[in-house]
C-alpha cells in the first residue's frame, strides 16, 4: 500500500507504537491528533497531537514531531473545521496557548469562568 496516497496536510491521525496491536486504539500509548507537513522523501510526517489529559488541546504549541508513516492510521476525532483553523494559527505564526484547542473547548472555558 502507498502510504503517501493515503495521507495529506490536515489528515486527523492515530499514532500507534510499533509494540501496540494497529487494531488497538483504545491502547494508552496510542496517540492522536493530525499531519502539519509530509516529509515524502523520508516516509514521515511532522504531526501535532493532541494533549492526553485534554483530547480538546493540542499537546505542545512550539512544535510538530517527526512520525513515521507507518505508525499511523487515519482516524477523525474532531470537525475538521477545527483542524483547518489550527493549520491556518500555524502557518501565520499565530497558534499559542490561548488558542490552541477547538472551538468546542473554548466556548466551555467561556461559559466556566
Amino acid at each position: 500500500m502507498n502510504l503517501i496516497k493515503q495521507f495529506s496536510k490536515g489528515t486527523q491521525i492515530a499514532y500507534i507504537p510499533n509494540d501496540v496491536d494497529r487494531d488497538n486504539l483504545d491502547h494508552p500509548d496510542v496517540e492522536f491528533g493530525f499531519i502539519e507537513k509530509l516529509m515524502i522523501d523520508r516516509h514521515c510526517a511532522m504531526c501535532r497531537f493532541w494533549s492526553r489529559s485534554n483530547p480538546n488541546r493540542l499537546g505542545t504549541v512550539a512544535n510538530s514531531e517527526l512520525t513515521p508513516l507507518e505508525n499511523i492510521v487515519a482516524h477523525q476525532i474532531h470537525d475538521q473545521q477545527e483542524i483547518t483553523r489550527l493549520l491556518g494559527l500555524i502557518a501565520t505564526g499565530e497558534l499559542t496557548m490561548g488558542n490552541c484547542f477547538i472551538e468546542e473547548e473554548k466556548e466551555q472555558v467561556a461559559t466556566e469562568n
